[in-house]
């Protein structure tokens, strides 16, 4: 309780926890516009509060796309030319991409993910082999299947891939102005620490 205005002349001051509505507010009371302005502060500061999560999540979504927006005509340019450098379709680099998630795998779990048959599959990582982006070797549990691992060609690539899409957030942020760019980088930090490990493996 506030039982006075700052700098006014002793007129009583209602409980600033009223100023979650200005219309419980009586301005009349009010001569100090310091005070008045605390108070629509705290009002807009419990309205933000009461969003629900799905608000929250749509904001944090729509803002977050925005951003990719920004970089994605350079990522994809990129990727473009490396694919092409590479000789590479998209589904030759979701193999390689799923291979560095999940490890060393069979042709049966590489057939699945990519919604390949077998045979198809076999052949995509024939090419693959070919190229030296991916090595083959017997399975030890099953002589007749094949484990197939990501080869150094391979993770060279999809490390240009990562490295570049760094590189343009880099460049997208470094337009912030500094304090903004701080108090992303926080709040970055302490959403990062909450989620899952980076799905890409350390080459």
């Amino acid at each position: 309780m506030i039982s006075s205005l700052p700098g006014g002349k002793g007129a009583p001051v209602e409980d600033i926890s009223r100023c979650s509505n200005p219309g419980t507010v009586n301005f009349a009371a009010f001569i100090n516009l310091p005070f008045v302005f605390i108070c629509m502060r705290a009002y807009k500061y419990n309205m933000k509060t009461k969003l629900d999560r799905k608000d929250l999540l749509r904001n944090a979504g729509a803002n977050l796309d925005r951003m990719h927006a920004l970089i994605s005509d350079g990522l994809l340019l990129h990727m473009q030319s490396e694919m092409r450098d590479g000789d590479l379709s998209f589904s030759d680099l979701n193999a390689l991409l799923f291979l560095n998630k999940n490890g060393p795998s069979s042709i049966d779990r590489i057939a699945s993910h990519l919604n390949l048959s077998h045979p198809a599959a076999s052949r995509l990582v024939e090419r693959l082999a070919k190229r030296n982006f991916v090595s083959r070797k017997q399975s030890g549990e099953d002589k007749r299947q094949k484990v197939v691992s990501l080869a150094s060609k391979g993770k060279k690539i999809l490390f240009e891939l990562r490295s570049f899409t760094a590189m343009a957030y880099e460049a997208l942020l470094s337009s912030l102005p500094p304090d903004a760019f701080a108090e992303f980088s926080d709040a970055l930090e302490n959403v990062s620490a909450e989620l899952p490990p980076h799905p890409f493996k350390d080459f």
